[in-house]
């Protein structure tokens, strides 16, 4: 096993340095471009920007929840190598329709637009809540209607700001939504600098950066219509390149969430179980 992780490390590594080189075509081929190894390479994209599903550690490296569950089907999937970028959220979709990427790891939720569109994973990888960010004293913030008259940060396309364009929209266009880049470090502190009231978002998500930056921002967990929690899933272009990755990752994903491999990983970067819908209600009636 280490002499194949190694093997594929060095391919990953022959490959970024025939597209520096010129030596090799690197531009939008997809899932059928080879390795100089002979391994294909599938282009994994993430925001970076969402500890702690995703963010860059103190090596410069991507690393997060998502980046890890990305990596561990990696080291399963034999004959591909996974190599992973960088790119804004309201990027990301976009690089997916023009073949820069072929699959997207990044928290991504079912919604009727999207699947017209897209493939997602047969077995989601994980389940989100959704919480109001708000600054910490505020007693005025603690429904969905009380954004009624208030600015709220979206980081654009997200699940979250459908579900909350939705709501604005069935009650008359009350809330001020503010479009962010989905930077859930910027949004936080415009919040604790009160350039907004609100965000609305996943309070693992929230509750990670506050306490890393220190901000002066409390939330309130969800209980809406609509908003239930929702499960996350691997995302593929709808064509035969993402037909062909799906369905070689998706037992995988089923078998890591069988073995309690996704499980382990939600503890050790989520700090609690948020593998399945059960698991999600435990942690939330424990408060996590």
């Amino acid at each position: 096993m280490i002499a194949n992780r190694t093997f594929k490390k060095l391919a990953g590594l022959v490959a970024a340095v025939a597209c520096i080189t010129g030596l090799a075509a690197c531009g939008s081929q997809g899932a059928a471009s080879k390795s100089g190894a002979g391994e294909t390479v599938v282009r994994v994209g993430t925001d970076g920007v969402y500890p702690p599903y995703t963010y860059v550690n103190d090596d410069k490296q991507l690393d997060g929840f998502d980046v890890a569950v990305a990596k561990e089907i990696d080291k399963r999937l034999d004959g591909y190598t996974f190599q992973y970028q960088q790119i804004k959220w309201n990027s990301l979709f976009p690089s997916l329709d023009a073949g820069k990427i072929d699959v997207i790891a990044n928290v991504i939720t079912k919604n009727a637009e999207r699947e017209k569109k897209y493939l997602y994973s047969e077995t989601p990888y994980q389940y989100a809540s959704y919480a109001i960010a708000y600054k910490k004293g505020r007693t005025d913030i603690r429904k969905a209607s009380d954004l009624f008259g208030k600015k709220v940060d979206a980081g654009m396309s997200s699940e979250t700001t459908n579900w909350l364009q939705q709501y604005n929209n069935d009650n008359g266009g009350k809330i001020t939504i503010v479009p962010t880049d989905g930077d859930i470090t910027k949004m936080m502190q415009d919040i604790s600098n009160g350039r907004v009231d609100a965000n609305v978002n996943n309070p693992v998500a929230i509750n990670r950066v506050v306490k890393a930056q220190g901000l002066d921002v409390s939330t309130v967990t969800l209980v809406e219509k609509g908003i239930e929690p929702s499960p996350a899933y691997l995302l593929f272009p709808k064509n035969e390149k993402g037909t062909e990755l799906e369905k070689k990752i998706d037992p995988i994903v089923k078998d890591m969430v069988e073995d309690g491999t996704i499980k382990k990983l939600s503890e050790q970067y989520l700090g609690a179980d948020y593998s399945t819908l059960e698991a999600i209600k435990s942690a939330a009636e424990q408060g996590k």
